[in-house]
């Protein structure tokens, strides 16, 4: 790094150009550094409360970055504009001279520049959308281990079998009273749960006594306002959710919209078939998580 002094006496820093490469790395190493999430946090009751926090850290970072770049990106175009590039030291800020927006001096024109600007507001919006997935990804949520707490419902939100079979055993273990599954098919009933799900006799009963189906909703939002209808009818206060891990984040997010004065838990179940060890390698898992982060997000601004 060399120094330059201009007219008046200031020392000016000849820095390499920031890079968007170098965002990215900053961006990443924020992102390894504090995203990683904490031993027990899953676990916590108040979990409305740890997600608005960790998003508006996720923005404030996201912010401190996209600043960082604006401020270099700047720096480097009025250098661009000052600097001689036979001699490469800023002459037109060292030495008194004409005007250094002479337009007979070579400069970036109004147009490049701003052309410039979208190219680079591109690029960092590329790039963030990139980093957010891996994060996305790296802390979908998994299924709490030890003694879970007795809720008054469990939710089942229908999308596999995996989901039917960790609700039922949470009710058979007595872990609430009462189970919802929303999103039913129709045709569907307890008949045909009992035969395609290879229930025991002690499952069978809790179909019959315990589990209610519902068959109006046919989207997140729906399994969010048919359970607020049953929990209000039954008088409930505490529930736990079970869907999939990565479907997990956009429903507690419209589960706490439509409800925000029930008590959510989460049990999130991993597909067998999700693997997120090389997730971008496959092109049916990226088009699938990609598809529900760009949900989770429209979800969490309210588009």
């Amino acid at each position: 790094m060399r120094n330059t002094v201009s007219q008046f006496g200031q020392v000016r820093s000849m820095h390499r150009p920031f890079t968007v490469a170098d965002a990215v790395r900053a961006f990443a190493t924020l992102s390894q550094s504090a995203f990683r999430p904490k031993s027990g946090a899953r676990k916590s009751t108040h979990w409305r409360v740890a997600c608005r926090h960790r998003d508006a850290f996720y923005l404030v970072r996201c912010g401190f970055v996209l600043h960082l770049f604006w401020f270099q990106t700047q720096r480097d175009i009025r250098y661009s504009m000052t600097t001689d590039p036979k001699t490469d030291r800023q002459t037109a800020l060292a030495e008194p001279g004409p005007d250094r927006h002479d337009p007979d001096k070579p400069g970036l024109e109004p147009q490049g520049r701003t052309l410039r600007y979208a190219a680079v507001y591109a690029v960092i919006a590329l790039a963030s959308l990139i980093a957010g997935l891996q994060h996305f990804v790296l802390t979908l949520p998994k299924s709490p281990g030890g003694n879970l707490q007795f809720t008054d419902g469990i939710i089942v939100v229908t999308g596999g079998q995996q989901r039917l079979d960790d609700g039922l055993r949470l009710l058979t273990e007595g872990k609430a009273d009462r189970m919802l599954i929303s999103g039913v098919g129709e045709g569907v009933n307890r008949a045909v749960l009992i035969q395609e799900l290879e229930l025991n006799d002690r499952e069978a009963n809790a179909l019959f006594c315990c589990v209610e189906l519902d068959f109006t909703a046919d989207n997140t939002r729906g399994n969010a306002i048919a359970a607020r209808r049953w929990a209000m009818l039954h008088e409930m206060r505490t529930l736990r959710l079970v869907t999939a891990n990565y479907h997990m984040p956009r429903a507690l997010v419209v589960f706490a919209r439509e409800m925000p004065e029930f008590d959510l838990y989460q049990w999130a179940v991993t597909p067998d078939d999700l693997r997120l060890d090389d997730w971008w390698r496959d092109r049916a898992m990226l088009r699938l998580l990609a598809r529900e982060y760009a949900k989770y997000l429209a979800e969490t601004i309210g588009i």
